[in-house]
């Protein structure tokens, strides 16, 4: 009977000792687990940080204006990218128009100023853009063209009431498949110059 009883005490902390043991190895493949994944999460995050190290950076940095030859009233915005990046930037799409709105209103009174119009762009919409990449470091001048004809309607309201503007998006890539963005919006306040000068929202002339 005593022989029994050691035999089932022995079994009884060897299972005990086998529950411990199996706890702990289930306790190390947890941590185990725990650190390949935040292993991984770090080499996303420096591979992520080496795509914005390496990545190209659009800015509009010109939009001159032109009379369009042989339309009354009509004006195309000649657009200029540059490259600030340390990558070639290949464009996928653009969009680049023009447009009369309410003139924009600065006032500390909330009750009395007008902000620039609300600008939105489907992400459907967009012309591919067929030119070379824009190397690091260099320009593709007068690369969008955005035209706008004035309605007579809008012709007396210009400048004070009325004035004319162009935006829009470009949407390219670097050496890899992730999708980078521009925004510009530009009014052009001074008619008898070609020079036009950059809104004050800021995520109307904002970079991803």
């Amino acid at each position: 009977m005593l022989f029994f009883t050691a035999v089932a005490a022995f079994a009884t902390a060897s299972m005990a000792v086998f529950n411990y043991q199996l706890v702990q190895v289930s306790r190390d493949m947890h941590k185990a687990t725990e650190d390949a994944a935040t292993a991984a999460m770090k080499s996303a995050e420096v591979a992520e940080a080496a795509l914005d190290t390496n990545r190209p950076y659009l800015f509009v940095t010109e939009v001159h204006v032109r009379a369009i030859s042989g339309v009354r009233d009509g004006w195309v915005a000649h657009i200029t990218l540059e490259n600030f990046g340390s990558g070639p930037a290949d464009l996928v799409d653009y969009v680049a128009t023009g447009g009369v709105y309410d003139a924009p209103i600065q006032n500390p009174d909330p009750a009395r100023a007008r902000p620039d119009p609300l600008i939105t762009y489907a992400d459907n919409e967009g012309t591919p853009y067929t030119n070379v990449p824009i190397r690091p470091g260099k320009s593709a001048p007068d690369c969008l063209p955005a035209e706008v004809v004035i309605d007579p309607a809008d012709k007396g309201q210009l400048p004070d009431k009325r004035r004319i503007a162009f935006h829009g998006r470009v949407r390219y890539r670097g050496t890899t498949n992730r999708v980078y963005i521009t925004r510009f919006f530009w009014w052009w306040f001074h008619p008898e110059a070609d020079q036009c000068d950059r809104c004050l929202t800021r995520e109307y002339n904002s970079r991803t």
